[in-house]
């Protein structure tokens, strides 16, 4: 399909239904935490978002008097939750674990956790900024240099994460926020709740275990997970370059009712792309590769020319904005497992959720 020049739904599909039974909730290993008090340490202050079975504060540390970001699981929802589908509270741990264990400038990063009988606390980077796109939106506009920029970093921060073997999975816009207010310098990928770390396979990208549901939000999902293939790194690589393409020319580069069957077809309107610069139009050719055997990988797009400071590739004109997400921004949703006898073209009903 081409370009909707619209914005997609954003709804977050997250079913993981990788090969091999998921085991039950009681099953999942335990959260690893610092403490058990948690007010002894931080006082919660203003509610910032929240959701079914999580909010998220803004709170405040005693000893220090820095503020962070922490996300307040209510154990018992989760639990209730997790009845129709297993994998939450697995997930919610594997988000932990990663959070913790990466350290890189352009990903958010998770400082503490507790764990009392009722409630988990994830003390994390407060994100004051708010999302890279309605920066972009309220001042007005990018210019290609800025886009080349924002997106080294997200190309450095997914390199860092494949060199570990963690696939994000849910690249989008909504995802990707700044550190503090009108300043895209400093970036952060944020939700880490449909990632995973996987062991290496033989491809570039390396391979991983067949799933047959769908997993991200539409419109940043790649083709084979659309087609219910065996997936991989790439992935991510894919929703990069559909975040790329919307950086650069403001609409998405397929519309929203993509499904197993589209032929993603892409074209790039001379309207907005005759002042973009030929190598980003490489750049994102390169990504938005259906093939995943022959799409680029993240340490491939670092040495890639566009991203290359003294190539000079860039054009110096303004780049039209993305307002039209903005307008067609929804809630972000969490779709069951889907059977394998499914029709893969199709996810079940679900029910909104903040995780």
């Amino acid at each position: 399909m081409g370009n909707s020049k619209s914005g997609p739904s954003n709804k977050s599909t997250g079913a993981d239904a990788t090969t091999g039974a998921a085991a039950a909730t009681t099953d999942a290993p335990p959260v690893s935490i610092i403490s058990t008090d948690f007010s002894k340490d931080y006082q919660l202050k203003r509610e910032i978002g929240s959701g079914y079975t999580a909010k998220c504060y803004i709170c405040h540390e005693k000893k220090t008097r820095k503020f962070y970001a922490c996300k307040v699981v209510d154990k018992k929802k989760l639990r209730m939750k997790s009845g129709k589908n297993p994998k939450l509270f697995k997930r919610l741990v594997a988000e932990i674990e990663i959070c913790k264990a990466v350290r890189h400038p352009n990903i958010v990063q998770v400082y503490k956790v507790y764990e009392n009988a009722n409630k988990v606390f994830i003390v994390m980077d407060l994100m004051s900024g708010g999302e890279l796109f309605d920066h972009i939106i309220d001042r007005g506009r990018l210019d290609e240099t800025e886009a080349i920029a924002i997106v080294r970093k997200l190309c450095d921060a997914i390199n860092y994460l494949h060199e570990r073997d963690i696939i994000h999975r849910d690249l989008k816009p909504e995802n990707i926020l700044l550190k503090r207010p009108n300043n895209i310098d400093d970036i952060r990928i944020i939700d880490f709740g449909m990632s995973k770390v996987f062991e290496k396979g033989s491809s570039a990208h390396g391979a991983i275990a067949k799933t047959y549901s769908l997993l991200g939000t539409p419109g940043y999902m790649a083709p084979e997970i659309m087609k219910s293939e065996s997936y991989t790194k790439a992935v991510d690589m894919w929703a990069l370059g559909v975040v790329t393409y919307v950086l650069l020319c403001g609409y998405m580069p397929f519309d929203e009712t993509h499904g197993a069957k589209t032929r993603w077809a892409m074209d790039f309107p001379r309207e907005e792309w005759d002042t973009i610069s030929g190598a980003a139009r490489d750049f994102v050719e390169q990504l938005l590769t259906v093939n995943p055997n022959k799409r680029m990988t993240s340490a491939g797009a670092l040495k890639h020319m566009w991203l290359t400071p003294q190539t000079g590739k860039a054009t110096s004109k303004p780049l039209p904005s993305p307002k039209r997400l903005r307008k067609n921004k929804k809630s972000a949703f969490s779709f069951d497992d889907v059977p394998a006898s499914s029709t893969k073209d199709e996810a079940p009903a679900s029910s909104k959720t903040v995780e």
